[in-house]
């Protein structure tokens, strides 16, 4: 019995050490179009999000508005421009609301992507220099990267992406 218990405390601690050594792994090799894959490690049930703070040197996960000490990486070598579409129709630069952190008072926030429970994502376009933009969409579609605005402003039409068959029922 003894021996059973020393092996299933040693195997518990193996596995603990490996899932860590793992999302450690997976975090030095993020890139802006696999953030959703990183994300999608943890667990759905919690609020998910990679949080970029100033001056976005480094970025790391969040559940729950926690951010996890482990899962520090860098994304960006400079500020990226956010563009999100506006109630007109416009791209205009967004800002992020701050994060508080308990211990270091408000900290501004240059970048937050956050994957939803059913699997969608934040959606906008982000600029990382001057020839390089990503494209997030909403619909759990995957980040694409192109070279110029206004290619990112014409693919990030998301009206595009919805079912445009029309159906008339006679309930």
């Amino acid at each position: 019995m003894i021996v059973v218990v020393l092996i299933a405390v040693l195997y518990g601690v193996f596995i603990n050490k490996m899932s860590t050594r793992s999302v450690k792994d997976k975090t030095q090799q993020t890139t802006v179009k696999t953030l959703g894959a990183l994300l999608q490690n943890f667990p759905a049930a919690q609020r998910r999000e990679v949080v970029c703070l100033e001056p976005c040197t480094e970025c790391s996960v969040h559940l729950n508005g926690k951010a996890l000490k482990e899962t520090a990486f860098t994304l960006f070598k400079q500020p990226p421009t956010v563009l999100v579409r506006d109630r007109f129709g416009q791209f205009v630069s967004k800002s992020f609301l701050p994060y508080e952190d308990p211990k270091n008072g408000v900290k501004n926030v240059c970048f937050r992507y956050r994957l939803f429970r059913n699997g969608s994502q934040s959606s906008y376009i982000v600029q990382t220099d001057a020839r390089t933009f990503y494209i997030f969409r909403p619909y759990m579609y995957p980040v694409e990267k192109v070279d110029s605005l206004e290619t990112a402003q014409a693919a990030f039409d998301s009206e595009k992406l919805l079912p445009t068959e029309r159906r008339n029922y006679d309930f």
